[in-house]
């Protein structure tokens, strides 16, 4: 006769078979399984009366008949409310022989949650960047769908936004329309063996660019002013045609020993010289950078670079 361990779960999930390849029938048939932590688990040797004894291990070892959270009856074997801890391998045995009949690994975790997520026109007019996150970690290999469309009601096909293995929960948006009143909405699916859960994300692009920072800030005093500092920056490199969409500039700076900012600008060049500083003071330096025309958000601040003005010798 051949005997089969059977779990269930309360409430049921979806769950998969699969043989161990090259596994010996006397080490039975392993069966992968999945369970929501906090819910009770049962697992079963088909084919035996729940009252026939078998004899259960986990991961090896027997199981107690008198344990408090790993409950025996028989041919079936209650996991009460099952934590984390409680993943691993179940088996059940012939009793007298030990031989294992069929063996279940069980891993406990969460259905996903529904992501959060956003895009930014990092790259405008060339690309879209979108990330998401869940706030709970589901404990359990979750896969991500990513889709987008044009149009709240659109029946078009729906486009890939292409995920990177180099920046786990991001996509690429390379195909959008620039200057469109109709939104884009991009569609981020989370699935694991234990559920699937979706966010739908509308956005204008314009609406959404935001540079990253300006590179290579420096900071340098000026020749016989004592109260002037030259500031130089790049754009940032991911702004593909400064050119043709150019950005503007904010500085801000303090001196060593101030509480706040003070801010100039705006400014096309990508050099400028502040004047009324503190002489002989530090002063800490930071730029941004937003879109011309201004759509959008402003860059956040590049990292501070400090200088102090020219002195006297």
């Amino acid at each position: 006769m051949r005997f089969l361990l059977f779990l269930t779960l309360l409430p049921a999930v979806s769950q998969t078979r699969a043989d161990v390849p090259g596994a010996d029938k006397k080490d039975g048939h392993l069966e992968h399984r999945y369970a929501k932590i906090g819910d009770d688990v049962r697992i079963r040797c088909l084919d035996f009366d729940l009252q026939t004894p078998v004899e259960w291990r986990v991961n090896g070892t027997a199981i107690p008949s008198d344990d408090r959270v790993l409950k025996i009856a028989g041919a079936q074997l209650t996991v009460l409310r099952a934590q984390l801890s409680h993943g691993g391998e179940y088996s059940c045995h012939r009793p007298g022989t030990g031989e294992a009949l069929e063996r279940t690994r069980l891993q406990m975790g969460y259905a996903p949650e529904r992501p959060i997520a956003q895009c930014w026109a990092v790259g405008y007019p060339e690309t879209v960047q979108c990330c998401w996150k869940l706030e709970r970690d589901p404990l359990l290999s979750t896969n991500f769908l990513t889709t987008y469309w044009q149009g709240l009601g659109s029946e078009e096909a729906h486009e890939e936004c292409i995920q990177s293995p180099l920046q786990p929960h991001s996509c690429t948006i390379s195909d959008f329309q620039v200057f469109s009143l109709a939104q884009y909405v991009l569609n981020v699916t989370a699935v694991n063996p234990l559920g699937a859960a979706s966010v739908l994300h509308p956005f204008i692009v314009e609406d959404i660019i935001k540079p990253d920072p300006p590179e290579n800030v420096s900071v340098s005093p000026v020749h016989g002013e004592t109260k002037k500092l030259h500031v130089r920056w790049d754009p940032p490199k991911s702004w593909p045609l400064p050119q043709y969409f150019p950005l503007r500039y904010m500085i801000r700076y303090k001196w060593d020993g101030a509480s706040t900012f003070k801010m100039r600008g705006p400014y096309e060049q990508t050099s400028v010289i502040i004047k009324g500083l503190w002489p002989k003071k530090m002063h800490w330096v930071q730029v941004n950078a937003k879109d011309f025309i201004g759509y959008g958000e402003a860059s956040a601040w590049s990292p501070p670079v400090c200088a102090r003005p020219w002195a006297h010798h």
